[in-house]
């Protein structure tokens, strides 16, 4: 599927709720040269007959069809973006509010600032959080003057999908089959553009970040939600082994004729977990200030990560062949 234009990617499931009111918010967007592309996830409820009715009501909104039903919301969108031609692209959460000028800034900044679409680029924006009424909880997420190192981007992902940009060139280096070893689409597509290209934080606050019960994926404010995520400690475990399979799976990707301090940061924190002993990879983020969003997530991490050994693992794994 060409287009000429911006696309815009959606992936819903279960959202008729909300998701007429975040449909509104797009079409009241200010700038107004843009293709919505809708993937409906398998949904039980009236989400399809709601989107079926905009596909109607708005000819720049269209439906992505396919046969594989349920796929998870990273692999939807990937299934989207792998399949698209256009220069440019964005994509949205079925239950959030955009604010009227967000395509506007976001493409106007990115306009502006990139100068070669050869080069893989990714550009986000600042958020609101807000409950499932749409009462503030947070106006600004994200502070001003963020700053991001890369190893501080392999263990925490601050790229929120739904306020992200990322040209063409960048979606070339994304594989529908990379879902299968990635964390999300989001941070997958973040990595990507930190080691090859560009990535740039707006800090514009273009959304308001819907918060409820059913969210694929959320920001928890409350210690509770922290601390549920603690008490859940095998999701834990399953998490930060995707994570060191999404940075092994970065590690393909690597250009060894252009190796850069990134890489190696990469190929050290790899090693280090495959076989690090405690103190060395104590050093190790005692150097690099590794830290997550949370005090909670911070000590998660640390503790999955000093405790991991994959020697043995290996070892026994050898042993059974």
């Amino acid at each position: 599927m060409k287009f000429e234009n911006l696309v815009i990617l959606m992936s819903t499931y279960n959202g008729e709720h909300f998701i007429q009111e975040q449909l509104d918010s797009i079409i009241r967007q200010d700038y107004k040269t843009w293709n919505l592309l809708i993937r409906d996830d398998g949904s039980e409820d009236a989400t399809r007959s709601i989107i079926q009715k905009y596909e109607k009501m708005d000819p720049r909104i269209s439906i992505f069809k396919d046969a594989d039903g349920n796929v998870g919301p990273k692999k939807s969108f990937l299934k989207m973006l792998t399949e698209v031609d256009a220069p440019i692209y964005m994509f949205a959460d079925q239950d959030d509010i955009w604010h009227s000028d967000k395509v506007r800034q976001t493409v106007s900044w990115y306009q502006k600032h990139v100068k070669e679409p050869s080069e893989p680029t990714l550009v986000y924006t600042n958020m609101s959080t807000v409950d499932q009424n749409g009462n503030l909880l947070q106006k600004n997420v994200l502070p001003s003057d963020l700053r991001v190192s890369f190893v501080s981007s392999l263990v925490m992902n601050v790229v929120t999908g739904c306020t992200v940009l990322v040209n063409q060139s960048l979606a070339n280096k994304v594989k529908l089959s990379d879902s299968d070893s990635i964390v999300m689409h989001d941070w997958w597509m973040a990595l990507i553009a930190r080691f090859y290209g560009n990535i740039f934080y707006l800090p514009v606050t273009t959304i308001d970040y819907r918060q409820h019960s059913n969210n694929a994926v959320g920001v928890g404010h409350s210690l509770k939600s922290r601390l549920n995520k603690v008490m859940n400690f095998g999701k834990l475990k399953e998490a930060f082994a995707l994570q060191m399979k999404q940075s092994n799976l970065l590690v393909t990707r690597i250009n060894r004729t252009q190796l850069s301090d990134e890489s190696n940061d990469l190929e050290e924190f790899i090693a280090l977990e495959e076989s690090g002993t405690f103190v060395s990879k104590f050093m190790w983020l005692i150097r690099h200030h590794v830290k997550k969003g949370t005090i909670v997530g911070t000590l998660s991490f640390y503790f999955l990560f000093l405790t991991s050994d994959n020697r043995l693992k290996k070892n026994r794994a050898r042993q059974g062949d």
